[in-house]
Formats: structure tokens, sequence, C-alpha cells
């Protein structure tokens, strides 16, 4: 498993689910067990929280937008990562 320090840099970070930044956390956040997930629908984006646990028991969110059937053609989605 992973400790926390590896993702200092992107903690408290956003942008859009297609910059590499997004690909790098992923990544990472694959090595660790999920602690809790959960999928919420709006009207145009879905909203998809996962919270992972890191070796050193310190919690970390992952928040990012998805395409639902109302989710207009050309949308981008944007992410948030932080501590949980």
């Amino acid at each position: 498993m992973i400790k926390a320090k590896e993702f200092e840099k992107w903690v408290d970070t956003s942008g859009l689910v297609s910059d590499p930044e997004f690909g790098t956390i992923t990544d990472l956040l694959s090595k660790l067990p999920i602690v809790d997930a959960g999928y919420n629908e709006r009207n145009i984006f879905g909203v998809e929280t996962t919270i992972y646990a890191t070796a050193d028991d310190q919690y970390l969110k992952l928040v990012y937008a998805v395409r639902t059937p109302n989710t207009p053609q050309g949308a981008e989605y944007t992410y948030y990562f932080g501590e949980a």
C-alpha cells in the first residue's frame, strides 16, 4: 500500500478528467483499498465519490463528474481530489 505522503502534491487539486494528473492520481489510488463509494445523479451530470485509505491510515477522497443520458454532447467532466 501507499502512504499519504505520495499524494501530497495532488491534495486539494481539481481539474478536468481529461488532464494527465487525473490519470496519475487514479493510477496511484488503484493500489489502495476503497473505504466507501457512492454515486449521485443530478439532471445533467452524475457525481462519483470514492474514499480510499492509505497505509498510514489517512483517508483521501476523489470526486468526479460522469456522463448521464442528459449530459450535453461536448461537456467537460471535472474532478476534485483531497483529504476525506
